[in-house]
């Protein structure tokens, strides 16, 4: 297991319990309000402060797109780990924009024995670690939304 995948593993099994304890602390909080019987309106003298739900979901949001990313390059990776000689050959598309503006393409084969193999996982796993490094901030963020106060 590559360093980030231990990393993501590590992320998903243990950002739950960070974030989602205090979210429903609040929410919980939120909907068993004693009903009031007097007629007078107490005073909230509430100390924490509201969780911005939609914050906190955006914050989430980018997490899951961000790990959906790399989980997309992880797949790609397997994909060419996979190639045998005469048994599997797969195709990767590389596009991108010249200066000009034109749009370019370029298939590359991977199969069990080519040097486009090591090239095409080396780049992958470049863009593994540059996805993966900002994940410690969003679980980060995360945690500063559910327990903020």
């Amino acid at each position: 297991m590559t360093e980030s995948q231990a990393f993501l593993t590590f992320l998903a099994l243990f950002s739950l319990p960070f974030w989602l304890p205090g979210f429903l602390r609040k929410y919980r909080q939120g909907t068993t309000q004693p009903m009031q019987t007097t007629e007078e309106p107490e005073e909230e003298t509430e100390t924490e402060t509201e969780i911005d739900i939609e914050e906190l979901a955006a914050a989430v949001d980018e997490l899951q797109e961000q790990i959906k990313k790399i989980r997309k390059m992880q797949d790609a990776v397997s994909q060419i780990d996979a190639c045998e000689p005469d048994k599997q050959h797969t195709n990767f598309l590389m596009k991108w924009q010249s200066t000009d503006g034109k749009n370019q393409s370029y298939d590359f084969w991977a199969n069990g024995n080519s040097p486009t193999n090591d090239m095409l996982r080396e780049l992958y796993q470049t863009e593994i670690d540059n996805l993966a490094a900002p994940l410690s901030e969003m679980a980060e963020k995360i945690y500063d939304l559910t327990h903020a106060g």
